[in-house]
């Protein structure tokens, strides 16, 4: 599998996670609290990738901020090249 298509899987996972610990936060806190923990640790993944793909030109911090701003963008750019 391509790193594009490992990053894209990733970002619809994070997606996903993030809409289910907003859904779970009123019902069942620690499973929303599991779901964002695990959203938190495949964003760190994908901010890491992406700075080292770019040879650090991306800050990690940056990444990160990319993942939960810009997701679709991101999402869209990694469909291009997958």
């Amino acid at each position: 599998m391509t790193a594009e298509k490992k990053m894209l899987n990733k970002l619809k996972e994070i997606e996903r996670l993030d809409k289910l610990s907003s859904d779970l936060m009123d019902t069942d806190e620690d499973a929303s609290d599991k779901a964002y923990d695990k959203m938190w640790t495949l964003a760190e993944d994908v901010a890491n990738l992406i700075s080292k793909s770019t040879f650090g030109k991306i800050t990690r911090k940056t990444a990160l901020y990319m993942v939960f701003h810009q997701r679709d963008k991101l999402i869209a750019l990694c469909k291009r090249f997958a």
